[in-house]
C-alpha cells in the first residue's frame, strides 16, 4: 500500500465543468495537478484503476465509470481532470468518496450551486459541483489532495445507441485513459446486453474474443462481456456491435412507470423503435449527387490520402442513370465541372484523374460557401437529390457563425438532402448534426482509426434507395401525450423510427407506422404492450426528459432566453436529475448524508468478523446475493476516530461468499493498538460496516 493512507484525510473540493473553448491547455483523458493555490505548470497525476459497468437493453445503455487516481507528490495539490463522454450521452449521477463514505450530488440551479461552491471552497470544505454547457467534454476540479493519497469518484451516464443498416454500436472511450504517466494497475469493463429479439450477431471489432475480452452467450437474447487487463496502456477505444433478428416490421418498446420516490409525476414513459422491412424501399433510384470535400490544411497526411481513396470509391459506385459533380473546398471552392454531368464511363474516368491531381491539403475551411455552391447545382427532379459533405474541422474562413450556416441550409430546397461526414476528432458535431437534420440527411462520423473509403463504400449504396416520408406512428387506444419528436423525420434505407412519449393507461394496443414512399402511401401494422406497473427501464424517463430539454434549448436558440423557456429547462433538469447549461450537480458532505447504504444492504446476506475480539489475524466474511451485479468492491479498516487505518481488499467481485483476512497491521506495517475498529465494505451501490475489537 502507498504511504500516507492511514493519515486523516483533508476534505476534498470537487468541481466538474464543461469546457467551453479550446482544449489547447489540456489533452482529453487525464488528471493534471499542481501545488495548491499556485500558478505553476500542471503535471500529470497517475490513474491507478478504471472500472466500468454497462447495461444495454435494446438500444439504451447506462454506464458507470469508477476511477481511482493517486497523488504521488510530497505536497498538497489541486487538480483538473479532462474527460469526454460519447456524443448524446446524458450524465445522470456523479459521486465521490470522502473518509470512506460515498456522496452523490443533486441537480440545483446553476447560479445557486456556484454560489454555494464559491463560499465553501474558501474554507476548504468538500462540496461537489458538476456543470454542463456543451459538447460532452467535461472538466473536474479537485482540491486539496493530500500527498501520497487516493482520489476516487464515479460518473454514471445514459445514451441511446445508434442503429444503422441493422447494426447497433456501443463505443466506450477507453483510449482517453492513455495519458496517465504510468500504466494503470487495473482496467475492467463489464457489459450486459439484453434485447427483445434474438441476437443474431455480437462482436467486438476493436478487441475481438480473447482471454482478456470474454464474450459469453447467456441466452438467445442476452450476452455478457468481460474485459480486463493490468499494467494497462490503451491504444484504442472499446467497441461492441450487435444485430438482432427481424421478421417484417420490427418493433421494440421500453417503458418506465415512476415510483413515489422519483417525484416526476404518476404518468408513465415509453420509447418506441420501429424498423420497416427492407423490401418497402428496396428499389434503386437514379441520383443527382454532389461530392463536396474539405481539402484544407488540416487534412494533410493520412487523411488526404484516404480522402482521395474515398472520393474515388464514391465515383466508382455511381450507376449509369446517375448525375454527379465534385466540389473541393478550402479557402475557396472549385468544381470538377460547372454543373452536374451524367455518370458515363468517360466522365467517371475524368473525375478519377481530377481527384488524383487536385485533392491536396492547403488553405482554410470555408464551409458555408462550399454548401451554398453545392446547392446551386441543377439537381434533376426525377432523381434522389444528395450532397455528400466531408470535413474534418470547424469553419475558419467566410461565415464563421454555425447558427447562420444552419439557417442558410434551412432556406434551401427541401428536396436536397445533405449527408455529412465528420472526419477525425475535431469536426463540430453541433454544426454537422444540424446541417443533416435541417436538410433531411444523416450525420456520420469517421474516427482516425476508421478507413474513410470503407465507411463511404458501406454508406453510398443506401443513398440510391427511396426515402420514406410523411411518417406518423399511431398507438390505438393508448392515452399518450408529449411525443418527442412530435413530427417524425424522413427515413432513409437501413434506418429506424424512434419516438419517446408519456402515457396514462395500459394494455396491448395496435401500433401502426404510416407514411409514403415515392408518393405511394403505405401502412405497417403491428402491436405493442404498455404496462403501468411501477418500474421498468428508468433511463427511458431521462431520455424523454433529455429530448424535451433539447427541444426547449432549440427554441431558446431561435427566440432567445425567454424566462418561461429557461424555467422549463431548469424544472425538467432538477426533476429528472439531468445536467443542462442552466443547472449544476452539487453536494456537500458536511451537510449531506452518505448514500447507498440501503441499496448495498439488499445484496448482503452476511457480514461478520471472526474471531472477534482478535489478537493477530481476523477474517471478514461477506456473502452476496445471487443477483448482485459484478462490480468493484473494497474492504478497509477505520479506527474509532474515523481515520483510515488499513486497506484489506480491492477488486471486482460477484455473487457468493468471500473471506478477507486482515493481519491487524496498518498500511505502514505497524500493529494497530487494542481498541474498537470498523471493517467497511464499499461498492458503487453503497457501503456497510461491521465493528471489530483488537485485544493485544
Amino acid at each position: 500500500m502507498h504511504k500516507g493512507n492511514a493519515m486523516k484525510r483533508t476534505p476534498i473540493v470537487f468541481a466538474l465543468l464543461l469546457l467551453l473553448a479550446s482544449h489547447a491547455a489540456f489533452a482529453v483523458g487525464a488528471l493534471y495537478v499542481r501545488p495548491l493555490r499556485s500558478s505553476d505548470s500542471y503535471g500529470l497525476m497517475t490513474m491507478k484503476q478504471y472500472d466500468a459497468t454497462t447495461t444495454i437493453e435494446n438500444q439504451v445503455a447506462t454506464t458507470t465509470v469508477d476511477q481511482l487516481f493517486y497523488n504521488d507528490a510530497n505536497s498538497v495539490v489541486e487538480s483538473t481532470y479532462i474527460f469526454p463522454l460519447p456524443p448524446g450521452a446524458v450524465i445522470t449521477q456523479m459521486a465521490y468518496w470522502f473518509n470512506g463514505n460515498k456522496y452523490v450530488a443533486n441537480v440545483r440551479v446553476k447560479a445557486e450551486a456556484q454560489a454555494s461552491y464559491d463560499s465553501t471552497i474558501k474554507r476548504l470544505l468538500d462540496p461537489a459541483l458538476l456543470q454542463y454547457f456543451g459538447e460532452n467534454t467535461f472538466k473536474l476540479n479537485i482540491a486539496p489532495i493530500n500527498p501520497y493519497s487516493d482520489v476516487r469518484f464515479s460518473i454514471t451516464y445514459t445514451e441511446l445507441l445508434t442503429y444503422d443498416l441493422n447494426k447497433i454500436s456501443f463505443q466506450f472511450l477507453l483510449k482517453t485513459t492513455g495519458l496517465s504517466p504510468m500504466p494503470l494497475e487495473r482496467v475492467s469493463l463489464r457489459i450486459n446486453v439484453k434485447t427483445s429479439s434474438d441476437i443474431t450477431r455480437l462482436v467486438s471489432p476493436s478487441h475481438g474474443s480473447t482471454p482478456e475480452n470474454l464474450i459469453t452467450r447467456i441466452s438467445a437474447r442476452e450476452y455478457s462481456i468481460t474485459y480486463g487487463d493490468e499494467n494497462f496502456t490503451p491504444d484504442r477505444d472499446y467497441r461492441l456491435d450487435f444485430e438482432y433478428s427481424r421478421d417484417g416490421v420490427n418493433v421494440n418498446v421500453l417503458t418506465y412507470t415512476p415510483t413515489t420516490a422519483d417525484s416526476i409525476g404518476a404518468d408513465s414513459f415509453f420509447a418506441t423503435w420501429v424498423v420497416p422491412p427492407d423490401d418497402i424501399n428496396k428499389a434503386t433510384l437514379p441520383r443527382s449527387v454532389v461530392f463536396t470535400a474539405d481539402v484544407s490544411s488540416s487534412m494533410e497526411g493520412k487523411r488526404i490520402d484516404q480522402l482521395r481513396t474515398g472520393l474515388t470509391t464514391f465515383v466508382e459506385n455511381l450507376h449509369a442513370q446517375d448525375f454527379f459533380n465534385i466540389m473541393l473546398f478550402s479557402t475557396n471552392v472549385v468544381r470538377f465541372r460547372p454543373d452536374l454531368v451524367p455518370a458515363t464511363a468517360e466522365n467517371i474516368t475524368a473525375a478519377k484523374e481530377y481527384i488524383k491531381k487536385y485533392v491536396n491539403a492547403k488553405g482554410l475551411t470555408n464551409i458555408n460557401d462550399a454548401l451554398m455552391e453545392s446547392y446551386r447545382q441543377s439537381f434533376r427532379d426525377s432523381t434522389v437529390k444528395i450532397i455528400a459533405f466531408l470535413t474534418d474541422g470547424l469553419q475558419s474562413w467566410g461565415e464563421l457563425d454555425s447558427n447562420v450556416i444552419i439557417g442558410n441550409v434551412r432556406k434551401q430546397e427541401r428536396g436536397v438532402r445533405v449527408y455529412t461526414y465528420g472526419i477525425g476528432d475535431e469536426p463540430s458535431r453541433f454544426l454537422l448534426n444540424n446541417i443533416a437534420k435541417e436538410s433531411g440527411g444523416i450525420a456520420t462520423y469517421i474516427t482516425n482509426e476508421d478507413s474513410i473509403a470503407v465507411v463511404i463504400a458501406g454508406q453510398f449504396n443506401r443513398l440510391s434507395k427511396a426515402v420514406l416520408t410523411d411518417l406518423e406512428l399511431t398507438y390505438g387506444g393508448l392515452d399518450y401525450y408529449d411525443l418527442m419528436p412530435a413530427k417524425l423525420p424522413d427515413l432513409m434505407f437501413g434506418s429506424q423510427v424512434l419516438q419517446l412519449g408519456r402515457y396514462r393507461n395500459e394494455g396491448t394496443f395496435p401500433l401502426v407506422l404510416n407514411g409514403s414512399v415515392m408518393d405511394t402511401r403505405f401502412s405497417l401494422p403491428t402491436s405493442a404492450t404498455f404496462t403501468r406497473t411501477a418500474g421498468g427501464n428508468r433511463s427511458v424517463s431521462r431520455l424523454w426528459a433529455s429530448a424535451k430539454i433539447n427541444s426547449l434549448l432549440d427554441q431558446i436558440a431561435v427566440y432567445g432566453e425567454k424566462k418561461e423557456l429557461v424555467n422549463a429547462v431548469i424544472d425538467l433538469s432538477i426533476r429528472f436529475q439531468i445536467l443542462t447549461k442552466y443547472t449544476a450537480l452539487y453536494s456537500d458532505p458536511n451537510k449531506d448524508k452518505p448514500s447507498g447504504v440501503h441499496e448495498l444492504a439488499r445484496s448482503v446476506q452476511e457480514l461478520s468478523v471472526y474471531p472477534n475480539p482478535a489478537a493477530d489475524v481476523c477474517t471478514i466474511r461477506l456473502s452476496l446475493a445471487v443477483d448482485f451485479t459484478p462490480q468493484r468492491l473494497t474492504v478497509t479498516i477505520y479506527n474509532s476516530l474515523g481515520e483510515l487505518v488499513a486497506h484489506v481488499a480491492d477488486g471486482i467481485y460477484t455473487s457468493g461468499d468471500a473471506d478477507f483476512n486482515w493481519n491487524t497491521l496498518d498500511d505502514a506495517g505497524n500493529p494497530v493498538p487494542s481498541g474498537m475498529y470498523l471493517a467497511r465494505i464499499e461498492t458503487l451501490t453503497g457501503s456497510m460496516a461491521v465493528p471489530l475489537h483488537i485485544l493485544r
